[in-house]
């Protein structure tokens, strides 16, 4: 038991110490320094440890230093094996006291004036605005995002990467300017890129493949004999022989659409069409309008425009000489009553291909609202296309019920047209336009076909 206590409790209490009074188990390990101890720092001196120097290495915390120092110290001088006291560090400087007195004599120092500076790079030298050059890249960006406008593809994104790079080197290089261009520019570029993108994309949409081709050059119109009508059933024929085309030139473009005979007088007849088959296109006053009259059989006539409705209400009347051709007076029926799913029938001269023959039914009654009421509008199942525009819209016995006036967008809707109701129009006709509709059914032995 007694040895038992000196072997092994007896160092963890009391550990044998040397002449020096050193702990025996804290003495280091002294050698030369070798080359992985070559550049270690010694914690006592803060010197770097060199090759072939005496070193000491702590077998507590196996630091490394110098044997000269560990001597000095008398023990390891690394963080870990430093004993921590409560004795105050040693003040190294006087301790400075400022008085009441003191600062009630204090002066305050007036701060240095700040020099202007108009403009200057990173090191402060100034550039007056005068002296700064156009960047060429920004004008170049400028340039493009214009020529992206009418062409599509790499002028437009050229545009908005040259604008990018100049803008940011203007905003770098103070001796730069062109901002204003670099960003129209970009702008412009974006604006012709995301509009031809959207140009090309309605385009693929309504030119799908296996769809049928657009014609682009319809076959020229042929007149109409009167052979050619022997055949075909009276209220047809009497509703081709009372429907004309209207061409339509002025100093800003060229118009063509439809028209109905509706009264002769004299030698002169009168025809309704739409007031924007007569009209200037975009509402711009192109000079004198050339009107231009075509009957059935190819005979031609200069038209005079007498009369044309308002913004809102689309109808016009013209005149012209009476042909040398038996020719029908469109009149309407006398009754004003419209009835969905009643057959229908359009005759006019869609895509300039003369007179042609469309049949439908009545759809819907609706309302338009212009200057001075409220009109009806019939909505009719049948086939419209540009050209038809002014043309008649007739019951199964050939009255005239309407004047076709328009088509819903066909990329949006197929068939769906509309005609301003002749009935509700007569005594507007009548009062402003002077022109009496016929409201009984006439043949050629009481004058409703009549010839010169």
């Amino acid at each position: 038991m007694g040895r038992f206590i000196r072997s092994c409790l007896l160092p963890l209490f009391c550990p044998a110490r040397d002449a020096k009074g050193r702990d025996v188990g804290m003495i280091p390990a002294t050698y030369e320094a070798g080359p992985l101890e070559a550049g270690q720092i010694c914690p006592f001196c803060q010197e770097p440890i060199r090759r072939g120097q005496s070193v000491a290495r702590c077998p507590r915390c196996n630091h490394l230093q110098h044997a000269a120092c560990w001597e000095q110290a008398g023990a390891c001088r690394s963080y870990e094996c430093q004993e921590v006291t409560s004795a105050p560090p040693e003040r190294r400087t006087p301790e400075v006291f400022i008085t009441q007195e003191e600062i009630r004599r204090t002066v305050p120092v007036p701060a240095p004036a700040r020099p202007s500076v108009v403009s200057g790079d990173a090191c402060g030298s100034s550039v007056p605005p005068s002296s700064r050059r156009l960047s060429a890249l920004a004008v170049t960006a400028f340039c493009l995002s214009l020529v992206g406008v009418f062409l599509f593809g790499v002028p437009g994104l050229l545009a908005i990467v040259f604008g990018a790079v100049s803008a940011g080197a203007i905003n770098a290089r103070k001796d730069l300017r062109g901002l204003a261009f670099a960003s129209a520019g970009i702008i412009i570029g974006m604006l012709a890129v995301v509009g031809w993108t959207a140009g090309l994309a309605l385009y693929l949409l309504s030119h799908e493949p296996g769809s049928p081709p657009i014609i682009t050059n319809p076959p020229h119109g042929r007149s109409i004999s009167l052979e050619d009508l022997e055949e075909v059933n009276e209220p047809i024929r009497d509703a081709i022989r009372s429907n004309v085309a209207v061409s339509v030139h002025s100093g800003v473009g060229y118009g063509a659409g439809s028209g109905v005979i509706v009264e002769k007088r004299g030698e002169q007849v009168r025809i309704i069409t739409n007031r924007h088959v007569v009209s200037s296109p975009f509402g711009l006053g192109g000079g004198k309008k050339q009107i231009g009259i075509t009957f059935f059989d190819g005979q031609e006539a200069e038209g005079q425009l007498l009369w044309e409705g308002g913004s809102k209400l689309d109808l016009a009347v013209i005149s012209c000489a009476l042909p040398e051709v038996p020719l029908s007076i469109a009149h309407v029926r006398a009754t004003d009553k419209l009835v969905v799913g009643e057959p229908v029938f359009a005759v006019g001269n869609p895509l300039g291909l003369g007179w042609s023959y469309a049949s439908g039914v009545i759809s819907a009654v609706r309302a338009q609202h212009y200057e001075d009421g409220e009109l009806r509008l019939i909505q009719a199942q049948v086939p419209l296309n540009p050209g038809n525009s002014g043309g008649g819209l007739y019951d199964e016995q050939g009255n005239l019920i309407g004047i076709n006036t328009m088509v819903a967008d066909q990329r949006v809707g197929q068939g769906i047209g509309f005609a301003i109701a002749v009935p509700d129009v007569v005594e507007i006709l009548s009062e402003k336009a002077g022109v009496n509709l016929r409201t009984e059914p006439t043949d050629a032995a009481s004058g409703g076909s009549e010839s010169p």
